[in-house]
Parts: C-alpha cells; structure tokens; sequence
C-alpha cells in the first residue's frame, strides 16, 4: 500500500483525525473539545503551518507530524503519532523524512524536542534509531478529589490565610487589574525560569503567549490565581473534566513566595474547584527534579504514567 504524506490544508475534519490520533496515542491526555479543535491546531502550529503533515493510506488518515515553537530559540519540538492500526508500516519514517525536510525552512532551529510515554516502547526504540538522546522526564499521578488532605497541608492553608493571601479564579482576577493579562504572563515567564530542565527555558514574548490564556488553551473559569493584595505569587490551570478526571496542567509560584507552601494550597484549591465541575478523579505532571513531585506524593497522589523527553542536535 502506497503511503501519502501531504500537507495540512486547515480543514475541520482532518484536524479531528489528527487528534484522534493523538488522543489514541497518549490517552494520558484525555479528550479535547473538537469545537476549538482549528484554533488549536492553529495557534499550536503558528509560525510552522507548512510542517504540519498528515499521512494517508486509502485516502484515510493514519498519521500526522507537526512541528512547533521548542523550549529555546535554536530549538523546535515535534509531536505526531501514528495510529495503532497502522503501526509498523514505516508511515512514522516516512513522515519524519519528510518533516527533516520542512525543518531546513528554519535555519535557527538547531536542535529537535520531542517525547513519548514510558509505557510505548515503540516509541522510545524509533526516537532513538534516529539519533534522539533522552534528557528529561516528567511524572503523570492522579488522586481522588474526595481523599482526605493530611494535617500538614491543612495546616498550610491556615498559615495561607492567617497571612492575608488570598485564591481567586482567573475570570476574577481579570476584573482585578487593567494588566491582569501581562501580570500573568510575567508570572509564568519567572516560574518556568526554574523548571529544573535540562533544556533552558527561554521566555516567550508576550505578544506571541497571550493567545495562550483564551480557549481552546486555558478556560479562565478553570484557572487559580493566588494574590499577595492584588499582586500575583501563583497561579494553577486545569483543563476540562472528561469522564469524570480533569488534569492540573500547570503550577506555577513566584520566586519572591517560594517555600510558603502556595503551590500545596493552589493544589488543595483546585480539589474543591475540580469537585465543583464535577470531576472524581484530579490528575497532575511534574517534571521528574521538580520538588513538588515528592510534595504530590504526600498529598497522596499515585503515579500513572511517564512522560520521556528526548532531545536530538541537527548537523
């Protein structure tokens, strides 16, 4: 059977096959809202719209490979997938072959991010038969939302409290500040300094990140913001509730209040505000030197999965 590699035309339907085909591979993930499935793939895609590739056979898609903005400027991450029917019919080479190709329109991009989940070791051998090196990992854990909090974190709330920082949602926050949207830029641009990466954190320019805090990548509803008076110390997301779970996708606290236990509130806050939704089950991710990690584990989160990182430097 004849494999066709083509380019994305920006069609609804096509998009939908993408993600399918993404939310078969990483399940982790669970189920994204088709109705923003366009402004999503476009938004992700900005900048390297002619590297995003599907792959056909019978006219039906299989696979699909994009590129998309990397951790630094000299870097550019991949992501794709194959469907599971289809696997080990070479369609993944193909379309990286051809994704190497697209790269060669970005001479700045000197290094290739992509990841794959511990549990697919198909994944990990293909990454490492083309020359990626593995260099970071991150940890997915979930817990029920109506476990109990140990003393400890309960006790952290208190002192939260008694200290006159307050949690309100993101759609509040906004109401708060006539610069609500460049505080929190700000914020996070400062908290992904320190991830503990191995791949240096370059910070975004506003202009470019500030679709990023409208649907179909953040539901402000479903967003914490924690204020010291009406300054921003931290911030937590959570995406959508899909079959009774919802995902903490970020945590995020400023440099001037570590160690005060804000991201532990955010977290217990985001229990509550998860149940509200009606969600049963809360998931998490951390990067694997994050020591918020350990802190999860106390909370009583119990780890799922493992998302691997790799890295691959072009000559």
């Amino acid at each position: 059977m004849k494999i066709k590699i083509e380019q994305w035309d920006g069609q609804y339907d096509d998009a939908c096959a993408m993600q399918n085909i993404a939310e078969l591979c990483n399940p982790i993930l669970g189920t994204m809202d088709r109705q923003n499935i366009l402004h999503f793939y476009r938004g992700v895609t900005k900048g390297f719209a002619q590297s995003t590739l599907i792959a056909k056979l019978k006219n039906e898609i299989c696979g699909y490979a994009l590129l998309c903005p990397g951790a630094s400027e000299h870097t550019v991450r991949l992501v794709g997938g194959v469907h599971p029917d289809h696997r080990s019919k070479g369609i993944a080479t193909k379309l990286y072959t051809e994704i190497l190709e697209r790269i060669k329109q970005h001479p700045s991009k000197t290094e290739i991010q992509s990841g794959t989940l511990k549990s697919c070791p198909a994944g990990t051998l293909f990454l490492k038969k083309l020359g990626f090196t593995q260099v970071d990992q991150g940890h997915w854990s979930s817990r029920s939302v109506t476990a109990p909090f140990p003393s400890w974190a309960i006790e952290k709330v208190m002192q939260f409290e008694k200290a006159s920082l307050t949690i309100v949602l993101g759609s509040e926050f906004e109401t708060l500040r006539a610069d609500w949207d460049r505080e929190w830029w700000s914020l996070m641009m400062s908290a992904n300094k320190d991830i503990p990466s191995t791949i240096p954190f370059q910070p975004i320019p506003f202009e470019i990140w500030r679709p990023r805090l409208n649907p179909p990548f953040l539901n402000r509803n479903h967003s914490l913001i924690a204020l010291d008076e009406l300054t921003p110390i931290g911030v937590l997301h959570l995406d959508d509730v899909v079959n009774g779970k919802i995902n903490i996708c970020y945590t995020g606290t400023a440099s001037s209040h570590r160690r005060r236990g804000i991201s532990t509130v955010l977290k217990i806050k985001s229990f509550e505000l998860a149940k509200k939704l009606g969600a049963h089950t809360i998931g998490t991710f951390n990067h694997h030197k994050n020591p918020m990690l350990h802190i999860n584990k106390r909370l009583g989160f119990e780890q799922q999965e493992v998302n691997l990182e790799y890295l691959k430097i072009l000559k």
